[in-house]
């Protein structure tokens, strides 16, 4: 097996876990996977971490968009593109937001945004929710994650 191969089959198995959230609705890795994730990735966490590595590429295209338009006011621009991207990528923010508690994502996050505050120099501040209509509604949970982290990360700088 090369490693280009080893890419293609994580990539695939990504994929088809966030299909099937897109699918279902249900932001838990299915058991149907883990076993198939064990063998890839060697285990739950470095698949998160994996799904933090594609929501961070996505991230960090759309920072560099932002920071080149010069906003007038940054931190909302930069809660404005949190926020967005989740809408953009519900199923992958999904996933995030549902292991939120696990060990190696947190760490990982929590570097994404200490490393944020350091690149722009501005604290981003607690974007409101606007929620949803139905409590059920996945958009709920995101932006009350969002609220969270945010206000955890502000809390360490």
């Amino acid at each position: 097996m090369t490693g280009w191969q080893q890419v293609h089959r994580r990539t695939d198995l990504l994929n088809a876990v966030l299909e099937h959230v897109s699918r279902t609705g249900s932001p838990q890795v299915p058991a149907a996977y883990l076993t198939e994730i064990d063998d890839e990735f060697g285990g739950l966490d470095d698949f998160l971490l994996a799904v933090h590595q594609r929501w961070s590429t996505a991230f960090a295209a759309r920072l560099d968009a932002v920071l080149e338009e010069s906003p007038e006011d940054l931190p909302a621009a930069l809660a404005r593109l949190h926020t967005d991207l989740a809408a953009v990528r519900p199923a992958l923010r999904a996933v995030l937001d549902n292991y939120h508690d696990n060990k190696a994502l947190a760490a990982a996050e929590d570097r994404q945004w200490r490393q944020l505050v350091a690149a722009t120099g501005v604290r981003v501040p607690t974007p409101e929710p606007v929620l949803p209509a139905e409590p059920t509604e996945s958009g709920c949970f995101v932006l009350r994650f969002v609220n969270w982290r945010i206000r955890r990360v502000l809390d360490m700088a």
